[in-house]
């Protein structure tokens, strides 16, 4: 016959105490890591690439004939296709 610990109420409210994790506030991590200078200079390269990539603006991007008619469908695709070449 197995041995059952039978725990009191009050023993069950002593032990979630004893073992009460402190809670973890999301927005205080976001910060932290939108903080970070690594994260924070990712974000500015997506803005330059998203604008570039816009066709409404003004700006000009230089990449071989070749590789722009391959990839009329997205800019960041010929950008990745022009890296691949020259390495």
């Amino acid at each position: 016959m197995e041995d059952k610990m039978v725990l009191s109420a009050e023993e069950i409210e002593r032990l979630s105490d004893d073992i009460y994790v402190r809670p973890i506030d999301i927005r205080k991590i976001e910060q932290a890591v939108l903080q970070s200078p690594e994260i924070r200079e990712a974000l500015s390269d997506k803005k330059r690439i998203d604008w570039l990539a816009d066709p409404s603006n003004d700006g000009n991007v230089m990449l071989p004939r070749d590789i722009v008619l391959q990839n009329p469908h997205s800019l960041r695709d010929a950008i990745d296709s022009a890296m691949e070449q020259k390495t």
